[in-house]
């Protein structure tokens, strides 16, 4: 028996899931399955530093379209999702927007 880290969603993840959800209809679907993928492997994705890692969310209903970002943080046993955003609204994967990901998700992180 292999143990699984449960899955935690911080105010602010759910805050942006709100704001997301009128134009991704099957955003609940995705972060579903975004949760069952980090109970399996919670250090899949990009590491922005620490315990920080941020990855494309792929959209079940444009599966060849990846519009969404995650940003979650593996701390305590746990994967708390923190961050949910629009790539298109980034300019790019630059080192800045990285930092601003870096920056904003070690801030939550210490919240919780």
């Amino acid at each position: 028996m292999s143990y699984q880290p449960p899955v935690c969603s911080t105010p602010t993840f759910e805050r942006h899931c709100l704001a997301l959800a009128p134009r991704y209809p099957a955003l609940r679907e995705d972060i579903a399955h975004l949760a069952e993928l980090l109970t399996l492997q919670p250090t899949q994705g990009e590491l922005l530093g620490g315990t920080l890692y941020w990855a494309q969310l792929p959209l079940a209903a444009k599966p060849k379209a990846k519009r969404l970002g995650v940003v979650w943080a593996v701390r305590r046993g746990k994967v708390f999702l923190l961050l949910a955003f629009e790539l298109r609204r980034l300019a790019g994967y630059e080192e800045p927007v990285l930092d601003r990901l870096r920056a904003e998700g070690t801030r939550l992180m210490l919240e919780t």
